[in-house]
């Protein structure tokens, strides 16, 4: 709806073109008995562009059950660990006019997990915390009508500095 998935293909292509090789992963549903410290670090890779993590949990638990199991402070030590393996952190959101609209179309249109108030929600609530000097987000694109879905510019903002992320990485701790 916000345009991640078209971000993250065009921020894949031109990332493996500039020899530095990812994967995309989607990270779904918390299965039963998770440890919302010590399992994320598990999936805490170079080289992967994952679609949802961290903050999805933050935000999803906060609308969903109104509350996350991740505190700002378990979150900063997860964004730690993420940084330590040259992370970059991408909020896409839409405007609040054009987002509910975009909600009401789609909806329509095929099954959602959630109502329409509950991803209107979700999407209000990763504004919050994007913005929140309790979380650390790198960028944040908002999608409106006049602004539209993240440009190349904004791809190559974003790769810009995880090509510096990764230079300094490798300064530190050589080739992988």
């Amino acid at each position: 709806m916000v345009g991640k998935t078209t971000f993250i293909k065009s921020l894949l292509k031109k990332l493996n073109e500039m020899n530095y090789p990812v994967l995309p992963q989607h990270f779904g549903l918390i299965p039963a008995g998770w440890d919302y410290y010590w399992d994320y670090l598990k999936f805490m890779n170079q080289r992967v562009i994952m679609d949802r993590f961290i903050l999805s949990e933050v935000v999803y638990g906060q609308v969903i059950r109104g509350y996350s199991k991740i505190t700002p402070e378990t979150y900063r030590m997860l964004d730690a660990n993420l940084r330590l393996n040259a992370s970059v952190t991408v909020v896409i959101v839409g405007d609040a006019v054009w987002y509910e609209k975009q909600v009401n179309e789609i909806h329509s249109q095929r099954t959602e997990a959630f109502s329409i108030e509950q991803n209107i929600a979700v999407n209000e609530k990763f504004k919050d915390v994007a913005y929140s000097p309790s979380y650390d987000v790198d960028f944040v694109w908002q999608v409106s009508d006049s602004v539209g879905y993240p440009a190349e510019s904004f791809v190559a903002q974003v790769i810009k500095l995880y090509a510096e992320r990764m230079a300094r990485w490798e300064a530190l701790y050589g080739q992988e």
